[in-house]
């Protein structure tokens, strides 16, 4: 893949205009180790043109989630509808969000060279399955406790795509919710309680083909 480098910065200063007037969403994230990332789906809040400083935000302000990011290391983002690629260095975090330098380069890409996550593909793993799985002909809501939640905090709801006897996946707003090897718990379905609450654990992440930002997170029961 050959990317077409950007350098001007009167350019680049018009895309993060763009990107900010449009709140397009940027994907963002940063290496932690082999083959791990830390990623979410982030807003530019604010732009300092003085200073050259863009202010990232979480996508969906009303989770109260925050980036987890390390401010020591470098960020990388990616705008699907620019298709652009580029890094950057961290300046400072705020409560709701990170300061960043505007990158002095960029990279033009196109989607269908971009992927963080692995695509859904049912066909890949229904050999690998002890039960086929169903995708979800209507809107259905999971009730999902997580190791967090169960320390203080209530159980939140997230949008059923599909289930089986051996597992789960349901749609979340952004990549960085969960962790692969989370522990979660499946209490209710539609706000009708399990009569015995079902034990499982992230297996993937994965981005929903044909789907445009659409991120679920894959569950095996333990039993």
């Amino acid at each position: 893949m050959v990317a077409k480098q950007i350098s001007d910065e009167y350019e680049i200063i018009n895309i993060f205009k763009k990107i900010h007037r449009l709140e397009s969403v940027l994907w963002l994230w940063q290496n932690v180790g082999i083959k791990k990332r830390i990623v979410h789906f982030g807003i530019v809040k604010f732009f300092d043109l003085e200073k050259r400083h863009l202010s990232l935000r979480p996508k969906n302000k009303v989770s109260g989630r925050r980036f987890e990011f390390n401010t020591d290391d470098e960020i990388y983002f990616f705008s699907k509808d620019d298709e652009l690629a580029g890094k950057t260095k961290i300046v400072s975090n705020f409560e709701t969000g990170i300061v960043v330098n505007l990158p002095s380069t960029l990279n033009r890409i196109k989607c269908d060279e971009f992927n963080i996550f692995e695509v859904d593909d049912d066909d890949k793993y229904k050999d690998k399955r002890a039960a086929p799985r169903g995708k979800a002909k209507e809107r259905r809501v999971v009730t999902i406790i997580t190791d967090e939640s169960k320390n203080g905090k209530k159980s939140d709801l997230y949008v059923l795509y599909d289930l089986s006897k051996g597992g789960l996946s349901f749609i979340i707003d952004d990549p960085a919710m969960f962790r692969i090897g989370e522990k979660i718990v499946l209490t209710a379905i539609d706000g009708a309680s399990i009569q015995k609450p079902l034990d499982g654990e992230v297996v993937a992440i994965r981005t929903i083909k044909g789907m445009d930002l659409q991120i679920k997170a894959c569950v095996k029961f333990s039993s």
